[in-house]
C-alpha cells in the first residue's frame, strides 16, 4: 500500500480529521497561550506573586493541549518517529498518548501533593496502581514487533487464502486484547490482595462482608472478560456476529444479577433495576435480530458501498466499510427504540410519585440532542460523506437544530423574555460560517 493510501485511510478517521487539521490545532494553541498568559497576568497583578495558582489551569488545560498536539505532530508527518509509530497498531498508537497522561497527570499530583499537602504523601497510590496498567502497556509496547510476527507468521499458514490487510487486523486484535486481559487479570489480583493485607494488617478496617461481595462482584466480570476472550479468539466454530451476541448476553446476565441483588439487599420504593433490565434487554432483542439477519445485512451495507464507489475497494475494505455502515445503522436504530422506551418508563415513574409530567420534556428533548448526534454520524456514512468540513457542519447542524429546540422549550416554560433568541442567532453566526465553507470545501 502506497503512503499516500494509507495517509487517507487514517484521515477517514472523524477524529483524526479534526485533532490533525492544522488551523484547528493553530488556534487551540493560541488560545491556550493567551489565556495561560492572562492568568498569569492577573496572578501576578493580584496576588503579589504568591502561591502560583494558574498552574491548575496551565495543567488542565495543557492535559488536552497535549493530547491534540501529539495527535497533529503524529499525523502531519512533523517528527519521524511520530510518523512510523502511526503506521503500526492502535495498540502502539495509544501508547504515546498514554505516556503522554501518564506523565503529565502523575506530575501534576505530586507537585499538587508536596506544595500544598507535604505532610500527606498520597501521589505515590496513582503513580502505583495506574503505573501498573502502564508498564503492561509499555512492555506490550516494545514486545509488539515481535508478538506481531509470530502471530502473523501462524495466522499465515492457517489461513492461506486470507488477504494480508485481514491477518493484519486478525493479529492485531488478538495482541491488544490480550494485553488488555492481562492488565485486567493484574489490577483484580494486586488490588484484591492489598486490600485484604492492609485490612489483616490493620492499616483501615473493611466491612468483610462488603468487601467479599465487592471481590466476586469484581470477579463476575473478570471472568466474562476472560471468557469472552476465549470465545473470540480460540473458538472457530461460532461466527463473529454470534460471538459478539453471546457477550453482550453475559455481561447482560451479569450486570442484571448484580444490581437486582444490590436492589434487594438494599430495597427502595422505586423498582430501579427496570431500567437496565427493559432498556438493556431491548437492544439484546436487536442484537438478536442482527445475529440472526447478519448476511443479509451485511450484503445491503455492501450493495450501498457498492453503488457509491464501484469496484475501487478490494475484499477486505469493502467489508469493512459495510461493517462500519451497518454498526452505525443499527446502533442507531437501537439508540431510537432505547430512547422511546426510556422515556415511556421515567413518564411512569414521575406519574407514580406524582411529578407534573410536563417535566418529562426535560429529560426528553435532552436525549434527543444525543440521538440526533447519533444518527446524523449515520447519515454520513450512508451517504458516505468525506473530508472534514463537510461531516462537521452536518454534525454542527443536528446538535444546532435539537438543542435549539430544547432552549426554546425551556424559555417559553420559564420567562416571557425571548432569551433562547439571543443564544440561537449567536450560535448561528458561527454554524452559518462553517455551512459555508463546507459548502466550498472539498475537503
Amino acid at each position: 500500500m502506497s503512503n499516500s493510501k494509507i495517509i487517507k485511510d487514517e484521515k477517514n478517521n472523524f477524529l483524526v480529521r479534526l485533532l490533525s487539521h492544522r488551523i484547528l490545532f493553530a488556534l487551540h494553541l493560541f488560545l491556550y497561550v493567551a489565556v495561560m498568559g492572562l492568568l498569569i497576568l492577573v496572578w501576578a497583578l493580584t496576588s503579589g506573586f504568591g502561591f502560583f495558582w494558574p498552574y491548575f489551569a496551565m495543567f488542565g488545560w495543557g492535559y488536552a493541549i497535549g493530547f491534540h498536539a501529539i495527535t497533529y505532530l503524529m499525523y502531519n508527518d512533523k517528527i519521524e518517529y511520530l510518523t512510523r509509530i502511526r503506521h503500526r497498531a492502535t495498540f502502539v498508537v495509544l501508547f504515546i498518548y498514554h505516556a503522554w497522561f501518564y506523565i503529565s497527570v502523575n506530575t501534576f499530583l505530586i507537585l499538587t501533593n508536596l506544595l500544598l499537602t507535604p505532610r500527606i504523601i498520597y501521589f505515590i497510590w496513582p503513580l502505583l496502581f495506574w503505573g501498573i496498567a502502564f508498564g503492561f502497556h509499555a512492555f506490550g509496547f516494545f514486545m509488539w514487533e515481535t508478538t506481531f510476527d509470530k502471530e502473523m507468521t501462524k495466522l499465515k499458514e492457517k489461513y492461506r487464502d486470507y488477504e494480508v490487510k485481514k491477518l493484519k487486523m486478525m493479529a492485531t486484535s488478538k495482541i491488544s486484547n490480550f494485553w488488555l486481559m492481562i492488565i485486567h487479570i493484574s489490577y483484580f489480583i494486586i488490588v484484591t490482595m492489598w486490600l485484604y493485607i492492609s485490612n489483616f494488617l490493620g492499616f483501615f478496617t473493611l466491612n468483610l462482608a462488603n468487601s467479599l461481595e465487592g471481590t466476586l462482584m469484581w470477579g463476575t466480570f473478570l471472568g466474562v472478560h476472560i471468557l469472552g476472550y476465549l470465545i473470540f479468539y480460540f473458538i472457530e466454530t461460532i461466527k463473529s456476529v454470534i460471538k459478539g451476541l453471546i457477550i453482550n448476553i453475559l455481561l447482560y446476565g451479569a450486570s442484571n444479577t448484580w444490581m437486582l441483588y444490590s436492589y434487594f439487599k438494599n430495597p427502595s420504593a422505586m423498582f430501579w433495576p427496570k431500567y437496565p433490565l427493559i432498556l438493556w434487554g431491548i437492544a439484546i432483542a436487536i442484537h438478536v435480530y442482527i445475529s440472526i439477519n447478519w448476511d443479509l445485512i451485511k450484503e445491503d451495507s455492501i450493495k450501498i458501498i457498492t453503488t457509491q464507489l464501484g469496484d475501487s475497494l478490494d475484499s477486505y475494505d469493502l467489508e469493512s466499510k459495510a461493517f462500519r455502515l451497518s454498526f452505525w445503522k443499527w446502533t442507531f436504530i437501537t439508540h431510537i427504540a432505547v430512547w422511546v422506551a426510556g422515556i415511556v418508563l421515567i413518564g411512569i415513574d414521575m406519574a407514580i410519585v406524582r411529578v407534573p409530567i410536563g417535566l418529562l420534556i426535560h429529560p426528553a428533548m435532552g436525549w434527543l440532542i444525543g440521538v440526533c448526534f447519533h444518527g446524523t454520524i449515520f447519515m454520513i456514512y450512508q451517504k458516505n460523506i468525506s473530508g472534514f468540513w463537510r461531516p462537521t457542519a452536518l454534525i454542527h447542524l443536528a446538535v444546532f437544530i435539537s438543542t435549539s429546540a430544547y432552549l426554546i422549550v425551556l424559555n417559553v416554560l420559564t420567562s416571557p423574555f425571548p432569551w433562547s433568541a439571543i443564544a440561537i442567532v449567536g450560535w448561528g453566526i458561527g454554524l452559518g460560517l462553517h455551512l459555508i465553507i463546507a459548502y466550498f470545501s472539498k475537503k
